[in-house]
């Protein structure tokens, strides 16, 4: 296992446990995070509050990695997000995260999913 993906875990991990903190720390200060939810990329202080509130109950699950051939820097992560619904069900569904390394503290994220059958 690489460095960059015992960060992944350490993020899959946060988010599961709420962990505002220990998310924000694997983040370096300029990172951006690119989603399908924001009209614009934002940081990671101003997205994650708000994702871990609407994502009380939910879970990361079977995180596979991707490392790119062309860049030392640039792992994707495929994993199941299981999103808690207000009527204790789970609706689950395949999402992809790109994270951009420098010096080894992530600098980019983009999160892939496909936002249509999430009504």
């Amino acid at each position: 296992m690489t460095s960059y993906t015992k960060t992944m875990e350490a993020y899959i991990q946060a988010f599961n446990n709420q962990n505002l903190n220990g998310i924000l720390a694997l983040f370096n200060e300029s990172a951006q995070i690119h989603s399908p939810t924001q009209p614009k990329p934002t940081t990671p202080r101003a997205f994650f509050p708000g994702l871990l509130e609407r994502s009380v109950g939910s879970r990361f699950t079977t995180p596979k990695f991707f490392l790119a051939n062309d860049s030392a820097n640039v792992v994707a992560m495929h994993f199941n997000y299981e999103k808690a619904l207000p009527d204790g069900g789970i609706k689950t569904f395949d999402c992809v995260d790109i994270f951009t390394f420098e010096d080894g503290i992530i600098a980019d994220m983009r999160i892939i999913f496909d936002t249509k059958n999430l009504g």
